[in-house]
């Protein structure tokens, strides 16, 4: 199996930085807010994460 990949590089727009890093803020928060929830069981669901 060949792998490859490529690289490139964003040249965002001031008003598409605010936004790249507001999203990467949210996604940080959701991402530590589900392993919290995993590692107590409870959190704000109250059980693992991808469990309904």
């Amino acid at each position: 199996m060949i792998h490859r990949a490529f690289r490139s590089k964003l040249a965002p727009t001031g008003e598409q930085e605010v936004l790249l890093r507001q999203f990467a803020g949210v996604v940080r928060l959701v991402y530590n807010l589900a392993l919290e929830s995993a590692g107590t069981g409870g959190g704000i669901t109250g059980g693992r994460p991808g469990t309904a």
